[in-house]
């Protein structure tokens, strides 16, 4: 790295600590009494936008779950009345605007519409998930138990008008008037009887070139899957996502023990029966002067640790660079990506902001640097990931090392990552 590099690196990076006022909640040591807006910097935003960046920050989530809202539908909290207001009220959504007129049948407005897909689910089915429900769900021979009593009787009543004998009958010719508006041809066979299946002894002969396909599909859908992945650490994730998605192991958890209880001594105001020692050197030297004779300490299982420890810079801004570097993370996500780790623990992390802001707080002797606090998460999470790593891959956690053996494994990759994130595809 050039000097000029260097120089707009560490710049970006201070930038972006003083940004994290924004993301971060900005509270104070408690005394009386505590209250805080989490959307303190989103207030720019319509509180809808807000809520949305918030959530892709953070992956807090500002509503309900939909099956949430759709449960006090229909216990009746929710109405029809208070859907088509809010609908009526969002100019953008054009609730009134007619789509079609049926034959002897109110208007269907775009706010019909839009009040059916907000109160059923219309999620896609899978061919083999659509031969369950029709066969063992009746699908094809009754209405819906969602479908409401005034809207069943009202449909019930309309295919009576047109000579259709019963349930049964009315909702198999809406399911034939379905297929034929969209010009679709339904075949009930199962997936198993569209075509024999290879007998052990042809495997490789006949049913080779189907084996074949389904490799190179798995391989096209892993080295995509992958792409995605790397490309969102540093974006959307950290490394402890990547391995989280991967091994369903959340590092977090071990970080989560040493750094508040490291953290509550440091930021004592008298009332810690534990001191830190060397805490006038500030949080960074404190830790790493401190590691080795922490009686707690969970990392023993990896052997170099403390030379991991000792190689460290005293600066701790070069510290965060160093591990950069051994991660092989590009340089243009290293400020957002130390955004994530601070939200990783949003509560502590606003905590030390929020005293790295007020060095004056309560005749405060020593100094609360947020810089300090990113290092020792830095190299935290490098030796917690460098012991999955060589656990489960016998491989070293940087972005470099991590592409080159699932690419290679692209099998392992593909099972791992539908296993922990997802299902399998259809064609498996």
């Amino acid at each position: 790295m050039t000097r000029r590099a260097d120089d707009i690196v560490r710049k970006q990076i201070r930038e972006m600590v003083d940004h994290l006022s924004h993301v971060l909640p900005g509270q104070a040591p408690i005394k009386d009494f505590v209250h805080h807006n989490t959307l303190h910097g989103y207030q720019h935003l319509h509180f809808r936008d807000a809520l949305a960046a918030s959530q892709k920050a953070t992956g807090a989530r500002g509503y309900l779950p939909e099956e949430d809202f759709r449960r006090l539908y229909r216990e009746g909290r929710i109405t029809d009345e208070h859907l088509l207001q809010i609908i009526d009220e969002d100019r953008e959504l054009d609730g009134g605007k007619p789509l079609f007129q049926p034959e002897n049948a109110e208007e269907i407005h775009a706010r019909d519409i839009y009040l059916l897909a907000l109160t059923r689910p219309l999620d896609a089915l899978e061919p083999c998930q659509l031969n369950w429900q029709i066969e063992e769900l009746a699908a094809l021979t009754k209405l819906q138990e969602d479908v409401g009593q005034a809207d069943r009787s009202r449909f019930l009543r309309r295919a009576g008008d047109l000579g259709l004998e019963d349930e049964s009958a009315t909702v198999y010719d809406l399911w034939n008037a379905c297929l034929e508006t969209l010009q679709l041809a339904h075949d009930n066979r199962h997936p198993e009887d569209l075509a024999e299946p290879p007998s052990r002894d042809n495997m490789l002969n006949e049913g080779g070139e189907e084996v074949l396909h389904l490799q190179q599909l798995l391989h096209r859908d892993a080295a995509r899957q992958l792409h995605q992945l790397l490309e969102a650490v540093g974006t959307e994730i950290s490394l402890r996502g990547f391995i989280k998605a991967l091994t369903g192991t959340d590092l977090m958890h071990e970080i989560r023990l040493i750094m508040i209880r490291r953290m509550a001594a440091f930021l004592d105001q008298g009332l810690a029966a534990w001191p830190t020692p060397g805490r006038e050197k500030g949080f960074y030297h404190a830790w790493r002067d401190g590691a080795g004779r922490d009686p707690a300490w969970i990392i023993d299982s990896i052997p170099e640790w403390q030379d991991h420890i000792e190689s460290l810079p005293d600066d701790p801004l070069d510290t965060i660079i160093t591990e950069f570097m051994r991660l092989d993370l590009p340089r243009d996500r290293w400020a957002a990506y130390l955004e994530i780790k601070a939200q990783e623990l949003p509560g502590w992390s606003g905590m030390f902001l929020w005293r790295h802001r007020h060095p004056e707080y309560d005749n405060q002797d020593f100094p609360v640097d947020m810089l300090d606090y990113l290092a020792v998460r830095m190299v935290l999470e490098r030796l917690l990931a460098q012991r999955v790593c060589r656990d489960i891959w016998r491989i070293e956690p940087d972005l470099k090392t991590l592409r080159g053996y699932f690419r290679t494994n692209a099998d392992e990759f593909f099972v791992r990552y539908a296993l922990f994130n997802t299902r399998l595809p259809e064609y498996l």
